[in-house]
């Protein structure tokens, strides 16, 4: 059972769960992507923001936009696609880094998910679903720590459910 990071190529972005409208207009992807346009944000964090996005064939996905000092490294950037063999963990379709304005922008296409929040509040959770999420979680964490990286914000919102 690997529910926590099934494919969910299907979604049409009118079915996605996400904060109020805003102006996406000032938000650049890279060239590489033509063909997608972010539709809404999905939530927002201390260094960044994740967007919902959707292609000219309807499929979605969750952008990442990390904004760091320009000489910092994006840490996510560069690791995520050294763990894409290890179940639970979020499929990446693609990444770049931009240079701009002083700052380093980077940028994860990832597959579409929702949180275990949201998703909990509209389906029936059973204590067996649980059990087996956190052996699944259990056994990501420790695949990662096994590669030298530790998440440091485990919380509801950062397990992902399809």
């Amino acid at each position: 059972m690997n529910k926590m990071n099934q494919n969910n190529e299907n979604t049409k972005s009118e079915n996605v769960n996400r904060m109020p409208d805003e102006d996406l207009s000032g938000i650049s992807l890279p060239e590489s992507w033509a063909g997608w346009h972010l539709t809404g944000v999905l939530g927002r964090g201390a260094y960044g923001t994740v967007y919902l996005a959707e292609n000219e064939d309807g499929r979605v996905s969750a952008i990442k936009v990390i904004r760091l000092p320009q000489d910092a490294k994006v840490p996510e950037i560069e690791l995520l696609p050294l763990l894409q063999d290890i179940p639970g963990i979020v499929r990446v379709e693609d990444y770049c880094i931009r240079k701009q304005e002083g700052q380093s922008e980077g940028m994860l296409r990832m597959e579409y998910l929702t949180d275990l929040t949201k998703w909990s509040k509209s389906h029936n959770v059973t204590e067996e679903e649980v059990v087996d999420w956190m052996i699944e979680l259990c056994d990501a964490l420790s695949a990662c720590e096994e590669q030298g990286i530790v998440h440091r914000d485990i919380k509801p919102g950062n397990i992902l459910i399809n």
